[in-house]
C-alpha cells in the first residue's frame, strides 16, 4: 500500500493530482495534503508517509528544499517532483537524489502511472 502526502501550493493542483490517481490501479491512500514545503515537512513528520508529490515552486520553502529536508528524516522515502520548470537548481537536486521526476502542465497520466507502479513494486520488494 502507498502512503501518499501530497504537497503544492495550489489547492487545485492537488484536487487535479489526486483524481489523477483515482484512475490508476495501484493500491494507495492519500494521508495528507500540504500547502507549502514547511506544512510539508510538518506532515512528513506526523503522517510517515512512503511517497511525497511535490511541486517545486511553493512558498516558504520550495520543492527543492523540501526534498532536501525530508531526506534529512528519511533519506530512502519515495519522492515524485511535479513541475513545468527545470532550472539548474533543480537539474542538479535530480541528478544527486534518488527519486523520480514528472512534469506538471499537463501531467502526463501515462508516465504518472508508470512512476507509481515503480513505487509500488518497490516498496512490496522491502
Amino acid at each position: 500500500m502507498i502512503n501518499i502526502l501530497v504537497v503544492d501550493d495550489s489547492a487545485l493542483a492537488r484536487k487535479r493530482i489526486i483524481e489523477t490517481l483515482a484512475n490508476f490501479e495501484i493500491r494507495y491512500t492519500i494521508v495528507g495534503e500540504a500547502s507549502d514545503g514547511e506544512e510539508a515537512i510538518e506532515s512528513f513528520k506526523k503522517l510517515q508517509p512512503n511517497l511525497v508529490i511535490t511541486d517545486i515552486e511553493m512558498p516558504k520553502m520550495n520543492g527543492v528544499e523540501l526534498v532536501q529536508e525530508i531526506r534529512k528524516i528519511d533519506k530512502d522515502v519515495n519522492i515524485i517532483v511535479i513541475s513545468s520548470i527545470s532550472n539548474a537548481q533543480v537539474q542538479q537536486t535530480l541528478k544527486s537524489d534518488k527519486f523520480l521526476y514528472c512534469v506538471k502542465k499537463p501531467i502526463k497520466s501515462e508516465l504518472l502511472s508508470t512512476t507509481l507502479h515503480r513505487v509500488e513494486n518497490f516498496l512490496k520488494d522491502k
